[in-house]
């Protein structure tokens, strides 16, 4: 590898580094209840199989796919609380994305390497969260790998895929990848006469392999069956077109800039006959314009074949002279020097905060915690509130991880742990209606209502307005993320100018202690949404 490239590689990393060191918020989302299921796996080395975290549906069948990733984010946090959760997630997704450049930037151009990458990151920007998936972000790299060694030298690397695969299978749902993965380079094998028998034996080996997991057939199966019962519809399983028209969102950017230079690559990489690169990278495009949960594992499959085919492209444009041969290099040195003058500012922006004040992102470059519903849990429990508790979609997780098994949850971020038309007959109309939620309240006899006034569905903007302005509930705690409301006793009806009140006291105490952008920035949306003025 010509020295030059050294440093380029440097900066790609150093990117990645920069893009997934930040305060977590994951907590506020899924991962407490995976740090609760995992503590309940380990305590009692058994695997829940109902929603027992509900008091909705708690007979309700579960699997559990993440089980592996959960018991091993509680043993880390319980160690080393989230900052050792947080450096976990780098380590993972810095060993992903060296693995693939190492190998990567010794095969290609040291340019075409710094876009390829370059953009691959940007992209894996949308999912910087802690998630189970970090664990696959790695193992799919690994497959990528030993497949790209195998193809240039056979040799025994791949006999370790089938063991890779059983550790994947039990820590996240997408071990579906590796089948695709080693799928699209059998097919490549078999369009270059180059299949051998020991191929056969591996895939039957990876086909054994995910039957390794505590549901058998079952969990094997389970990707292709998750959405059968799935009644509600998550940001992650939105296609780009929809989101491009929604959300502000650089991912999304960079992922069509992609698609362009994958597109346009594609010619090159088919004359070079890369079947495998193209087929793998190619597959995962299209997923990732159905669903932007994909665009991870399109980004890591993006660096090699794009870096081989932009080498290409200027090898061609040396050949054809299409720049005199005298300014090709002084060409690509200024290329060069541009891409690293432009990543080193998003290196400045990003670990200055600056990015995040953009976008309005309330986590932070280095450790640390979100504190996000932190203060109305908090308020909740110092206060003596009680269940039965009606909170949303967004914060059942966070519920679940502040207050089981004391309290249980209306909801939570888990579409497939409740029947479909739970959503689609309850949990939507009793927001979008008022004699819904009264039927529903007089079945659960709800005493709180810890809500996040920064969820954005058109249901719960009309729930938020609608119950600020009930009688029979009082406003006890608001913060920049969440309303707490607790039930009036019948003697103290009244008719909901008290919350408003209550509501415009706090807020303006609010606008004076926040001294962040973002967060005045939510409360400002909320006081927008109930038709408040309040001035700082």
């Amino acid at each position: 590898m010509k020295l030059y490239k050294y440093p380029l590689l440097f900066i790609v990393l150093l990117f990645t580094f920069v893009v997934f060191f930040h305060s977590d918020g994951a907590i506020l989302q899924d991962l407490g209840r995976h740090l609760t299921l995992g503590k309940i796996i380990w305590q009692t080395r058994e695997i829940p199989g109902t929603n027992l975290f509900s008091y909705t549906y708690p007979e309700f069948p579960v699997i559990d796919h993440h089980w592996g990733s959960q018991v091993l984010f509680y043993l880390v946090e319980a160690a080393f609380s989230i900052n050792g959760l947080i450096i976990l997630k780098v380590c993972l997704v810095m060993a992903a994305v060296s693995f693939i450049s190492f190998f990567s930037v010794r095969r290609a151009d040291g340019l075409a390497y710094l876009i390829s990458g370059f953009l691959a990151v940007e992209i894996l920007r949308d999912r910087t969260q802690i998630r189970p998936e970090i664990f696959a972000f790695l193992f799919f790299a690994i497959f990528l790998v030993i497949l790209y060694r195998e193809k240039e030298k056979p040799g025994n690397w791949i006999w370790l895929l089938p063991f890779a695969e059983i550790l994947w299978i039990n820590l996240h749902i997408s071990f579906v990848y590796g089948l695709a993965v080693f799928g699209c380079f059998a097919l490549d094998r078999i369009f270059k006469a180059k299949f051998r028998k020991q191929y056969l034996y591996i895939g039957l080996a990876l086909a054994v392999s995910v039957l390794i997991n505590p549901y058998g057939v079952n969990g094997a199966l389970y990707p292709f069956r998750i959405f059968q019962n799935y009644g509600y519809s998550i940001v992650e399983n939105q296609s780009v077109v929809f989101l491009s028209s929604m959300i502000k969102n650089n991912a999304l950017f960079y992922f069509k800039i992609s698609t362009i230079i994958f597109l346009g690559v594609l010619p090159l990489l088919i004359f070079g006959k890369k079947y495998f690169e193209l087929l793998t990278a190619g597959f995962l495009l299209i997923l990732s314009w159905l669903a932007v949960r994909h665009f991870p594992f399109f980004a890591i499959s993006l660096i090699y074949p794009a870096s081989l085919g932009i080498s290409y492209l200027l090898e061609k444009i040396k050949e054809k002279k299409i720049i005199p041969e005298e300014n090709f290099q002084l060409v690509q040195i200024f290329s060069v020097l541009v891409m690293v003058i432009f990543i080193l500012w998003e290196i400045y922006l990003t670990v200055s905060n600056k990015y995040y004040y953009v976008y309005s992102a309330p986590v932070r470059f280095g450790l640390g915690q979100v504190s996000g519903e932190k203060g109305a849990l908090d308020y909740f429990l110092a206060n003596n509130l009680k269940g039965p508790i009606y909170n949303s979609f967004d914060n059942g997780s966070y519920l679940i991880y502040r207050l089981y098994p004391g309290e249980r949850v209306f909801v939570d971020g888990r579409p497939e742990a409740y029947p479909a038309d739970f959503f689609q007959k309850t949990y939507i109309p009793m927001q979008e209606k008022e004699e819904v939620w009264q039927e529903i309240d007089r079945k659960y006899k709800f005493q709180t209502i810890i809500f996040p006034h920064t969820d954005a569905t058109p249901w719960a903007k009309e729930f938020i307005k609608r119950i600020i302005k009930d009688g029979n509930w009082k406003v006890e705690y608001l913060d920049d993320y969440s309303l707490v409301l607790s039930r009036r006793p019948q003697t103290e009806k009244d008719s909901g100018s008290q919350n408003l009140a209550e509501i415009k006291k706090q807020g303006q105490e609010l606008m004076q202690k926040i001294n962040q952008q973002d967060g005045l920035n939510r409360l400002g949306n909320f006081f927008n949404l109930i038709g408040l003025t309040i001035k700082s």
